[in-house]
Parts: structure tokens; C-alpha cells; sequence
């Protein structure tokens, strides 16, 4: 560690709140973690963002000796992706060694904003992860997709990447059954039969057809046609 992150690690236990420790800790089983709210880490984010030299020393990588708090990690993925910075992507592909369940995955992608001025680049950037063997990327990469790549120009090679493919991974599996359901919500037809012809991994497609029957989005008529497909099995 270097001097910026154990100042930052010994002002976040200051910060701690015992309370929320033990709530947090249940979300996020089998990470450290010390117990900040989120708005706290957000505002200590935002004055790193005023000094960026001491914010890029903070997303410095960690020795392998020394595993990260989860707001650490909270702090650092909305550095990178608002840091005015050339190897965005690289610290990315670095950062994912740390993406461990769905939270520090799914905050990494509403922060990347900037993806939608710049779609092509980062497309190039995600479209690779669905293919990867690495359950936070193919996290991201459905999770990315569905915040910025849910155009019609992309559908075809989404549903490409995500056909027939086994998803071992549970968080990795709702990923993709999130991006599912908002593509259903935009391409209901094409989507529908995507899911009649059962072209998920199971578990992947009867968590894809709940995500629909959950979401407020998807009328009560779409919600009977996917009740009967469950029904099928």
C-alpha cells in the first residue's frame, strides 16, 4: 500500500458504523468489509476527484498480501471510470481481479457514463468480455451492455455471445438474465422467441423469465406469454 490508500484505509475505519457492518456484510459475503455507507464514500470520492494525482496513487494496484476493504474498492471503481485518465481500460482489466459478487461489478458500470459518448470504443472494449471464462467479466459485460449497448445495431451479436453458453457462475448467470429482460423490454417479439426456442443456459433462462415477470416494465399481456413458457419448462 502506499501512502494515499493507508490514509484512506485509517479514515474509513474512523467512519465506520457497526450497524451497517453487519448489513453490509451479509450483501456481501466472504468480502472484508469495514461498515461506510454509501453516500460517505461517494462524497470522499468526489474531493479525490479534485486532486487527481493523489486519486490515481489511490487505484495504484494492492501487494497481493494485503486484500482490500470493499469500500476501498467502492472508492477506487468510481475513480476509474471518472478519472480523466488514458489507460481507462487497462486499469479496468487489472481492477477485475477484485470484482468479487455484484455490487463493486454493477456500481464500476453506472459509473462509466462516458461509454455513451464514446459506444464503439467501448464496445470493442466489452463485447470481448462475453466470451471470457472470468465470472466478474462476464458480469460486467452483461451489465455494460444492458446500461449502454441495448441499440438494435447490437442485438444480433448480444444474443450471439450469450446463446447455449453455461454460466456456472451465479452472479454471472443473473447478469445476463438482467440483460435479457431489458432487451425483452425493448425487442419483445424478437426476444420472446430468443426465449421460447430456449436458446439460455437453463438456469440462465428460468432466471431470465422471472427477471420479466419482476419487472414493472413488461405488460400484464407479455407477463401471461411468459408465465406459459415457465409453465412449459
Amino acid at each position: 500500500m502506499n501512502e494515499i490508500q493507508i490514509n484512506l484505509r485509517q479514515r474509513l475505519h474512523h467512519l465506520k458504523d457497526d450497524a451497517y457492518l453487519e448489513f453490509s456484510s451479509k450483501l456481501n459475503p466472504g468480502i472484508k468489509v469495514i461498515g461506510v455507507r454509501m453516500p460517505i464514500l461517494r462524497t470522499i470520492a468526489k474531493n479525490y476527484l479534485k486532486k487527481p494525482k493523489e486519486a490515481y496513487l489511490l487505484i495504484s494496484p494492492y501487494s497481493t498480501s494485503d486484500e482490500p476493504f470493499l469500500e476501498e474498492l467502492m472508492i477506487t471503481a468510481i475513480l476509474i471510470a471518472n478519472l480523466q485518465i488514458t489507460d481507462r481500460f487497462e486499469k479496468i482489466n487489472y481492477f477485475f481481479r477484485y470484482l468479487k459478487g455484484w455490487a463493486l461489478c454493477d456500481l464500476l458500470c453506472a459509473e462509466l457514463k462516458e461509454a455513451r459518448n464514446n459506444l464503439d470504443l467501448y464496445w470493442k472494449f466489452v463485447y470481448p468480455k462475453f466470451t471470457s471464462k472470468d465470472p466478474a467479466q462476464l458480469r460486467f459485460a452483461a451489465v455494460m451492455t444492458l446500461n449502454y449497448f441495448t441499440e438494435k445495431k447490437y442485438l444480433n451479436n448480444i444474443l450471439k455471445a450469450i446463446s447455449h453458453k453455461k454460466y456456472t457462475d451465479y452472479y454471472a448467470s443473473m447478469g445476463v438474465a438482467w440483460l435479457v429482460a431489458e432487451l425483452f423490454v425493448k425487442y419483445p417479439d424478437k426476444i420472446y422467441i430468443f426465449l421460447k426456442e430456449k436458446n439460455l443456459y437453463p438456469l440462465t433462462w428460468r432466471q431470465a423469465l422471472q427477471k420479466i415477470l419482476d419487472s414493472y416494465k413488461v405488460t400484464a399481456v407479455q407477463k401471461t406469454l411468459i408465465r406459459e413458457l415457465k409453465e412449459k419448462k
